[in-house]
């Protein structure tokens, strides 16, 4: 897996905020393990597979970002791929299969994501 160190300034209070990009099934995603782990204790997926957009919305960051691998700066990774936005709905989850998670959505309901297509599939597993 490919991976590469985002940051970004906030549009809230001016602070510098590093996370993780990489690159699956050949396109890159935003991954912040920092706020999801602060937000959901490591049990959601809403900082997961994020587009630059989502980025920005989830933690007002301005954007574009720097990435790039240490020391700061480097190429450019757009984030465009809006595959894994269902799983930013998702309040906790859990493996049932190789390639299969089950998602607990914010509204109630459950879905199940196939990981090796980063698709919804048709029917709850």
């Amino acid at each position: 897996i490919e991976s590469a160190e985002g940051r970004g300034i906030s549009t809230l209070d001016e602070s510098f905020h590093a996370w993780l990009q990489v690159k699956l099934d050949g396109q890159w995603y935003h991954l912040d393990p920092t706020f999801e782990n602060g937000d959901t204790q490591g049990t959601g997926l809403t900082y997961f597979g994020m587009t630059d957009a989502q980025r920005a919305d989830a933690g007002g960051y301005v954007a574009p970002f720097q990435v790039g691998v240490y020391p700061w700066g480097g190429e450019a990774y757009p984030c465009l791929d809006e595959r894994l936005t269902a799983l930013h709905q998702a309040v906790s989850w859990e493996r049932i299969g190789i390639h299969t998670v089950r998602l607990w959505m914010r509204d109630g309901t459950q879905m199940v994501f196939d990981t090796q297509n980063l698709s919804i599939m048709p029917e709850a597993a």
